[in-house]
């Protein structure tokens, strides 16, 4: 059963158009009790609340928001509170409402100063932490590293967490960790394409790399989810051939797993292509260590005339593998206890102008 959204309500946008999204639901929760969905409409500036019972009959209740120009998003409910974000250009704001009051007086408001506002942010996602806080991540404008952000329900504060060190961070969808007892939010990273652990209790972030480049398309990872303590599952979005327009990379589950104290990611099955020769055509992999492990790693190509490996700078752990000639190749990764991994690859003629990493941040 399909329930449709309204193209309203009031206080939404000045002229309602379905087809431009000003109801396109873009989170939900459940009530504590399981009665009720709370929904965010991204373009309605409202947020629906549903009955379940009568899911699909009943009309869903809207609560309006003040201010025009907001997007509701981000519901999570929380000891009997529903939280959702209200974000545009101009607003960069979190708001409460008692369970047991829905009427539009029952909103509270609090703005997020911690945030530059030449950033200009735009909400992205948010989960509660095992801590009691909000977490909530943020689009800047791409110029500069976003930190993630934790609201606190209880003194009505934001802090700006930190992020990895000086390397591109634009965190996106987050969620906390499978892992019994831990205290772990994973997001994903679409500025370095990485997949992120952020620790609530040390409040330290560790970017693992999760991209994937059959040469010259970029699979960026969409969402993340941790099942074990060495176990990272992600959602990967395709990426486009030589010709800028044809996917030559398939929607894609990634998993990357560190059970051995490292891994490759990606580690594909069968021969990747490598489109071409030169640069902006290498094959792009990076080795994805455990924190702590400490292990150091031999990369050798086994035909140098045929394709050549080397480090990215300032990406440490990153390599290309760059085509010199048609021909085929393998690459090895090899530890510093004898362990192995081998990558096979075939250049071919097909030339392709794209870099591997650019990626145009939407």
């Amino acid at each position: 059963v399909d329930l449709a959204l309204l193209p309203r309500p009031a206080n939404g946008n000045v002229t309602p158009n379905a087809s431009n999204g000003d109801a396109t639901p873009r989170s939900f929760d459940f009530s504590a009790d399981g009665s009720t969905l709370y929904v965010g409409t991204y373009g309605g500036h409202a947020l629906a609340i549903v009955p379940v019972a009568t899911f699909g009959a009943a009309t869903p209740t809207y609560v309006t928001l003040a201010a025009r120009s907001k997007r509701t998003q981000g519901v999570v409910d929380l000891n009997g509170k529903v939280w959702f974000v209200e974000s545009s250009s101009a607003y960069r704001l979190i708001a409460g409402m008692s369970e047991s009051n829905t009427a539009l007086s029952g909103v509270q408001e609090y703005a997020d100063t911690a945030i530059p506002t030449s950033y200009l942010p735009n909400f992205r996602h948010m989960t509660a932490g095992q801590d009691g806080n909000l977490y909530l991540t943020w689009s800047g404008d791409g110029t500069a590293p976003t930190s993630l952000h934790m609201f606190n329900p209880t003194t009505q504060t934001f802090t700006a967490l930190p992020g990895p060190g000086a390397l591109p961070f634009f965190p996106d969808a987050i969620q906390r960790s499978n892992v019994a007892g831990s205290t772990a939010l994973v997001f994903n990273d679409l500025q370095g394409l990485n997949v992120g652990i952020h620790d609530t209790s040390t409040h330290a972030t560790t970017l693992y790399p999760a991209y994937t480049s059959v040469t010259p398309p970029v699979n960026y990872a969409n969402d993340v989810v941790q099942t074990t303590p060495n176990d990272l599952w992600l959602t990967g979005t395709p990426g486009y051939g030589p010709d800028g327009g044809t996917y030559i990379t398939p929607p894609l589950i990634g998993h990357i797993a560190l059970a051995a104290g490292w891994s490759i990611f990606p580690r594909l099955t069968g021969t990747m292509p490598i489109y071409g020769t030169g640069d902006p055509n290498a094959f792009l992999f990076a080795i994805a260590q455990s924190p702590g492990s400490g292990d150091t790693f031999t990369v050798a190509s086994s035909a140098t005339s045929i394709c050549t490996v080397s480090t990215i700078a300032n990406y440490p752990g990153d390599y290309k593998v760059t085509g010199v000639a048609p021909g085929t190749c393998t690459v090895t990764v090899t530890d510093q206890r004898s362990r192995h991994e081998t990558l096979a690859f075939q250049v071919t003629t097909q030339t392709a102008t794209i870099n591997a990493r650019a990626r145009k941040l939407q």
